[in-house]
């Protein structure tokens, strides 16, 4: 029998428990050791309880702390006296996985000696989002104005009025935060409500911009009818609350170099001149002296991918059916580099042209990690040239992206395979039937197939109609599930406040009819790697009589990131 009843009461430090026991014991040499056993939540969040089970002694005092510091809580003792549950906030605890150390005092004989024992276990703390943050001018950043020659065309790129603000929703689409803009600089640190019990989450991010794109032909001067669009969508990423990242959104950090190439304009009369370049500035300059053309153009390597994509310079003589490819990304600013009709050869690799058949050739070594696409060789064949500046130790490989598209000519399935010969077959391309998913207008929900275990990524698509007053238009709502989520869902619920941001231009969005709704599995590695897939299944809504523009998504537009350059469509009336 306890001499002293313990009551529910508030510590600051600690709390003592004082007990005693009235029981003889039959020999004094029996030295009594409790067993102590823990229950707890998977996670604690808010206000929440440990409970610990205690036997075989006569508990004195128990003290609750976390890295060396007294938690605050209150404690209740069961009637049987065996249990001791503790009742505490949370927050007082760091995010993640932390340890609590229990210290007990116990009777440990007959004497009344007072013997004192421990028990750590271990507690997942799930009180926040995952942290992240905004570079400053991050949104400025994303505005562009870039320039690309091939062969006689100047094409210029602009993108303007950039706008990106995000929020948070639970599982159920209900929003959990205010909306922040991206132009917030500080920490963005969300608190789980504590009536949640979930740890799916969405991170939503609403983005709308406006692109131009103009076109000039070289040897005329003569301006080519252009584009002019809007974009409209919002992209959400499942996230899990257990996973303590802190996430920086950081300007893309490109290096801008000038470079200059030249060749013997006299002895290559008949040739073709390419060159595929993210660049800043649109003054791409052709200079002719003597027997010589010089072509300066500004190459915008990115630094923030971990594949970046070669910006190169590719001459194709029509007579010999010969060529050369110049890497402009590994030359330095300033550099000019002269081809030689010597230099010209056959190209390395070949294959006739296939609308279902992509490649690319992929260039690493300890510091190097670039990939570019195969080259139009002649009218019907592709390839891939010598590069003329390829550093010592550096290694090549070839892989072949295959594409098959299903009955309705949008929905399809792409595999890719690392190949030694451009005619290679490959692997074999997964049946769409692979893709689990339960669609509808309200909501969208997906289940990973796990097409390749642990690598498979998921993604659900909203596409709208045009509306009536745009003349171009990029709308569409995507959400993104980690590999390792089993399911992702989407529910079209609207918001009064974000319906009103960007001037109501995702109200605008949302006032727009759905036309069909996508689900998509694909590899998480990047889109060059051997065995990346993408499969991707469109199902229709509305089969209205308006035209949509649905993406083909080339891979060589990597859909992870913001489109450098625009993705194709194709044409669904």
């Amino acid at each position: 029998m306890l001499k002293n009843k313990l009551s529910i009461s508030t510590m600051l430090l600690s709390l003592m428990i004082f007990l005693g026991c009235e029981q003889q014991l039959q020999d004094e040499n029996i030295q009594l050791t409790p067993e102590i056993s823990i229950e707890t939540n998977d996670f604690l969040r808010g206000t929440s309880s440990i409970k610990l089970n205690i036997s075989g002694a006569s508990i004195d005092q128990v003290d609750l702390l976390s890295n060396n510091q007294n938690l605050t809580y209150e404690v209740s003792e069961s009637t049987e006296g065996d249990s001791y549950t503790f009742t505490f906030d949370s927050k007082q605890l760091k995010e993640g996985r932390q340890m609590i150390k229990a210290n007990i005092s116990y009777v440990s004989n007959d004497e009344n000696e007072i013997t004192e024992t421990s028990k750590e276990f271990e507690v997942n703390v799930d009180n926040y989002l995952p942290t992240c943050q905004f570079e400053n001018g991050y949104e400025q950043a994303l505005d562009y104005n870039r320039t690309a020659i091939g062969g006689i065309f100047e094409t210029t790129y602009i993108r303007s009025n950039s706008k990106i603000d995000m929020a948070f929703y639970d599982e159920d689409w209900n929003r959990i935060s205010e909306t922040f803009s991206s132009n917030y600089s500080d920490t963005i640190k969300i608190l789980i409500p504590e009536s949640n019990t979930s740890q799916k989450f969405y991170a939503t991010y609403f983005i709308s911009y406006d692109y131009m794109r103009t076109r000039k032909d070289t040897n005329t001067g003569e301006e080519i009818p252009g584009l002019s669009s809007e974009s409209i969508y919002i992209e959400n990423q499942a996230i899990h609350s257990s996973d303590t990242t802190y996430s920086f959104f950081k300007k893309n950090q490109f290096q801008v170099k000038q470079v200059t190439v030249g060749f013997n304009i006299k002895e290559i009369t008949a040739y073709t001149e390419d060159y595929y370049s993210r660049v800043t500035q649109t003054d791409i300059v052709t200079n002719i002296v003597g027997d010589y053309k010089y072509i300066t153009f500004w190459v915008n390597d990115s630094q923030s991918e971990e594949k970046k994509f070669a910006s190169t310079f590719d001459l194709y003589n029509h007579e010999t059916n010969k060529g050369a490819t110049v890497l402009a990304s590994l030359m330095n600013h300033g550099d000019t580099f002269m081809i030689k009709t010597s230099d010209l050869e056959i190209p390395l690799n070949k294959n006739s042209y296939n609308y279902n058949l992509h490649y690319y050739q992929t260039i690493s070594s300890e510091n190097l990690n670039y990939y570019h696409d195969y080259k139009r060789i002649g009218s019907d064949s592709i390839g891939f040239y010598k590069i003329l500046n390829l550093p010592e130790g550096v290694h090549l490989e070839y892989t072949k992206e295959k594409t098959e598209f299903d009955a309705d000519e949008i929905s399809y399935s792409r595999i890719t395979s690392k190949v030694e010969n451009l005619t290679d077959y490959g692997k074999e391309i997964y049946n769409l039937s692979l893709i689990q998913s339960e669609v509808s207008l309200e909501k969208t929900s997906m289940t990973n197939s796990n097409v390749v275990d642990g690598k498979t990524e998921m993604q659900i698509y909203y596409y709208f109609y045009k509306p009536a007053d745009t003349k171009n238009y990029n709308y569409y709502i995507r959400t993104n599930g980690k590999k390792d989520d089993t399911e992702i869902s989407y529910s079209l619920k609207k918001d009064p406040e974000v319906l009103a941001l960007h001037g109501n231009k995702i109200e605008k969005l949302f006032n727009t009819d759905v036309a069909y709704i996508g689900t998509n599995n694909t590899h998480e590695d990047h889109f060059t790697s051997d065995g990346y897939f993408k499969l991707l299944k469109w199902h229709t809504i509305n089969s209205g009589q308006r035209s949509i523009l649905l993406p083909l998504e080339r891979p060589h537009f990597d859909d992870k990131v913001e489109h450098e350059f625009p993705i194709e469509y194709h044409l669904v009336k």
